[in-house]
């Protein structure tokens, strides 16, 4: 599947952690930096690079603030980034889900959104130095069990032809920075994992509603649906009627009207998009669930759903993503193949004006 090679593993986080410890680097952070339980490398507190996971502070249920310090010895090698990843598991990996910064010679903290209420999360704060990994301690923490979505949505008028106006953030988050939360294409409540099996409208060539063709139905079920119909759609059910997922025409008129350029705000990378008129929007790399119960490539991907199933096989919905090296084109594969509908994407809704 195309964005399946794109996608590395990410979630949310949040945390904090008053230890220095010594870490020893790792040449492949897929091992976990030996960190099983919060060993933290050993402890080997004669490395030349000593990494801190600052304490989690300003939990809230879906956010927490987190940091890191690394304090530098002798003969220490030069450090290009430092910065926090975390997962629900233990040994969470700075190649998986991250927050990070290239200024390596201060104390750098964030805030890690669109966590779960009421959930445990691991954090460990890292140095990157060349292809080697040095670990701080592994600290948990847990949101608080209630809290709620960001009740008055904004929008930005990018002077585009069809008067169609962009959110300012995605469904289930506050600002624009946030991930938000995950839907499989036509539904509208987030879930735990997203996979086949739990999927609303049926299974692979199963199809219980938005089939155009038989011989992709349940029993050779089949409708007329080909786009989201008002009940199925995340962003009306969540913001209200005026709110909808973008077509793929209105995905495509916005990313051609605007330039558009890799960035980080405020340690999230994404895309941002400028138009003529000096207005913008921050497209967050929200990542994406692809039958995972975590969502992955928070940081590195950004993956969007569109209002429309994929004509040519409606088992995939039309859908738009990005990363540090791609972005939106008119002509882009993006736009001529489309993925599994119950992977668990983001969604920036639309108005238009009155």
């Amino acid at each position: 599947m195309k964005k399946l090679r794109k996608i590395l593993s990410a979630i949310v986080l949040t945390a904090m952690v008053a230890f220095v410890a010594g870490c020893t680097p790792e040449d492949d952070p897929s091992n976990g930096g030996n960190n099983n339980g919060g060993n933290n490398n050993g402890g080997n507190d004669n490395s030349p690079v000593q990494v801190t996971t600052v304490t989690p502070s300003n939990l809230t249920s879906r956010t927490a603030l987190c940091g890191v310090k690394v304090t530098l010895g002798d003969g220490h090698p030069e450090i290009d980034e430092i910065g926090v990843c975390w997962s629900r598991n233990w040994n969470p990996k700075a190649n998986v889900n991250h927050l990070c910064t290239d200024v390596c010679n201060q104390p750098f903290s964030c805030t890690i959104a669109s966590l779960r209420p009421n959930t445990e999360y691991h954090v460990r704060a890292y140095a990157l130095a060349g292809e080697d990994y040095y670990y701080g301690e592994e600290l948990t923490f847990t949101t608080l069990a209630s809290g709620g979505i960001h009740n008055d949505p904004e929008f930005v008028d990018l002077g585009l032809p069809s008067g169609t106006l962009w959110a300012t953030f995605n469904v289930g988050a506050n600002f624009p920075e946030e991930p938000g939360d995950y839907y499989a294409w036509g539904e509208t409540e987030i879930k735990e994992y997203y996979k086949t099996e739990n999927y609303q409208y049926g299974q692979y060539n199963a199809l219980t509603k938005y089939c155009p063709g038989p011989e992709f139905g349940l029993n050779g079920y089949f409708d007329q649906l080909t786009s989201l119909e008002p009940a199925d759609d995340a962003a009306t059910a969540n913001w209200g009627s005026e709110w909808c997922t973008p077509t793929l025409f209105q995905w495509k008129e916005m990313v051609n009207t605007t330039t558009n350029e890799w960035t980080t705000v405020n340690g999230m990378c994404g895309r941002l998009y400028t138009a003529s008129n000096g207005n913008s929007i921050f497209l967050p790399a929200a990542g994406a669930h692809h039958e995972t119960n975590d969502p992955s490539g928070i940081g590195r991907n950004g993956n969007y759903w569109t209002k429309d199933i994929f004509i040519y096989d409606p088992n995939f919905a039309d859908d738009v993503w990005f990363d540090e090296e791609n972005w939106f084109h008119g002509t882009s594969p993006a736009y001529e193949t489309g993925e599994l509908r119950y992977f668990g994407y983001s969604i920036r809704p639309v108005r238009v004006a009155n």
